[in-house]
Order: structure tokens, then C-alpha cells, then sequence
């Protein structure tokens, strides 16, 4: 008989979250998936120098994934307002965000010019005015004081997250703002800067901190 090990259930658990993902760009028509991008942008793999070495390169978040750090960053935080994508790619989980009414500001920083224009090609069949697209950079974006969730799915290094905190950590405790993490690989940097740990996901890297 064979034993199932647990890279196997990884295995079938990536290839379903992949087939809903498929299904969400399909259900939207849009384009969020890494594979397709050299499609639409032939040239992407040397316009990555552009982020200085910085960037963890794209990826598309899983929805389900986004959907589960929405979910508990809400429980966290009932009165969020606003929800910020930093290196919001393609708009993924501005799309995922949209399906919440509370959320009367959505808003989706991207620091690669060709991505912004990919996610605002992604956003013209939508009008939809809580979202907003920033062609921007995460080293000296400042975010409003409101309660507000943050999203990062890993989009850069702890230099630039270093810096992002630094510049913001002052808002996000005034404003009760949570972070909600995606392949948390960078949270020794938010623990320096004394923010706490309210929800953990090992298996899927999911962490929410305020």
C-alpha cells in the first residue's frame, strides 16, 4: 500500500490552488498568472534589474491564500477601511478585496511600470471606484492614517521592508492597522519594530501582525 508523505499532498494541494486561480482569471478575464506574463511582456525577465536587485521577482498569490488573509485580518481588525496591496503586481488581490463592501479604499502599489500597465489593462473592464493604481515605490510610500490593511505577499527584501516600516510603523500603530503577510520570510523585521504576531498559518506562510 502506498503511504501519502506530505510532499505529496503539496503537490495536489499547488495543483488545485493553480485550477482555481484559472478559474478566477477566467471568471474575471483578466491575466494575474507569472506564466503568462512574458506573453505580454517578451521582455520581462531583463526589465527586473529595474528594482535594484530588491524584488523577489513576480508571483501570482494564490486567491485562496489572499482570501484567507483578508478573512483573518478582518477578525483582527473589524473596522479596516482601507486595504493596500504593496507590490500589488497585476491586481490580484485587488480584485479579491473588491468582494469586500467595508473596504471603501483599495489601493495597489506597484514599483515595475510594465506590471502597473498590465494591471490597470486588468482593471479597464471594471469601474470600479475604491480601487486605485499607484506606479510607485515602496521606499517612500506613505500610507493615510485609518485602519487599514496592509498586504504584502513577499514583494521584496528586508531592506526595502525595513524602510517601508520605518517610514510607516509610526500610522500603523496610531491607526490600529494590521499586515497581513504572504510567504512571511521577512518577519524578524517586523518584530524589530515592535509589532506582534495576532495569526499564523505555517503551512501556507501565512502570518497577520499589527
Amino acid at each position: 500500500m502506498k503511504i501519502t508523505t506530505n510532499f505529496d499532498f503539496d503537490i495536489v494541494r499547488r495543483f488545485w490552488y493553480t485550477r482555481q486561480d484559472k478559474s478566477f482569471d477566467k471568471k474575471y478575464g483578466i491575466i494575474t498568472s507569472h506564466l503568462k506574463i512574458l506573453d505580454q511582456i517578451p521582455n520581462f525577465e531583463t526589465q527586473k534589474s529595474m528594482r535594484g536587485g530588491h524584488s523577489k521577482g513576480y508571483q501570482a498569490c494564490y486567491a485562496r491564500n489572499i482570501r484567507e488573509a483578508i478573512r483573518e485580518s478582518l477578525r483582527i481588525l473589524p473596522s479596516a477601511a482601507a486595504f493596500i496591496d504593496i507590490g500589488s503586481g497585476l491586481g490580484k488581490a485587488l480584485f479579491i478585496a473588491r468582494e469586500v463592501p467595508q473596504l471603501k479604499s483599495i489601493i495597489g502599489l506597484e514599483y515595475l511600470t510594465e506590471l502597473h500597465a498590465l494591471a490597470e489593462k486588468n482593471m479597464s473592464s471594471y469601474k470600479e471606484n475604491r480601487i486605485h493604481l499607484v506606479n510607485g515605490d515602496a521606499n517612500n510610500f506613505l500610507i493615510e492614517s485609518q485602519p487599514t490593511i496592509l498586504f504584502f505577499f513577499n514583494p521584496f527584501d528586508d531592506v526595502v521592508m525595513r524602510n517601508f516600516l520605518r517610514n510607516n510603523v509610526a500610522t500603523i500603530k496610531a491607526s490600529k492597522t494590521v499586515i497581513a503577510y504572504v510567504n512571511d520570510v521577512h518577519q524578524d523585521e517586523l518584530k524589530k519594530f515592535g509589532l506582534r504576531k495576532f495569526y499564523g498559518n505555517e503551512l501556507r506562510k501565512i502570518s497577520v501582525w499589527q
